[in-house]
């Protein structure tokens, strides 16, 4: 077996090793939570964002907890902290009175902005260092990577 210790020489164990490496580096240490949010509140914040047009219903506990694979209790349990802490808010759905959706509140919002805005001047920092070139080409990488596994999972299902 090879350690991971050894030098990789093949571009496979490279990439292998690669991958490890950032596996290995703690974001959540980087990354402050904003306003004592974790990484997990935070992307449950950036969902409801991101799939609930301005104006609209909000999204039900069922399609967020689908979104973010975790079951429907912890989910709502996610949503009810949140709600206590007052980042989203709940309304009654208009079409199915036995319905709850979920919306940001404009806290939730602002934090999002925020969280955006540390995450860009960390990336922006990294661009800087690696260089306009490299950035674009790591970018272009990573997303033909992405794809590859995407479709590696899909093959595999």
């Amino acid at each position: 077996m090879l350690s991971m210790e050894t030098k990789a020489s093949s571009p496979a164990q490279r990439l292998l090793a690669a991958f490890m490496q950032l596996r290995r580096f703690d974001w959540r240490q980087q990354q402050a939570p904003v306003s004592g949010l974790s990484r997990t509140e935070l992307v449950t914040l950036l969902c409801i964002r991101q799939e609930v047009p301005p104006g609209g219903a909000g999204l039900r506990v069922s399609e967020i907890s689908n979104m973010l694979r975790v079951t429907a209790p912890t989910a709502t349990q996610q949503i009810n902290d949140l709600e206590t802490r007052g980042y989203v808010e709940k309304h009654v759905d208009p079409t199915d009175r036995r319905a709850v959706r979920i919306l940001l509140t404009d806290i939730g919002i602002d934090e999002l902005k925020k969280a955006h805005e540390r995450i860009l001047a960390t990336f922006e920092g990294l661009a800087a260092y690696l260089g306009e070139e490299d950035s674009a080409k790591l970018a272009e990488l990573l997303t033909r990577a992405s794809i590859y596994f995407d479709q590696v999972r899909e093959a595999n299902s």
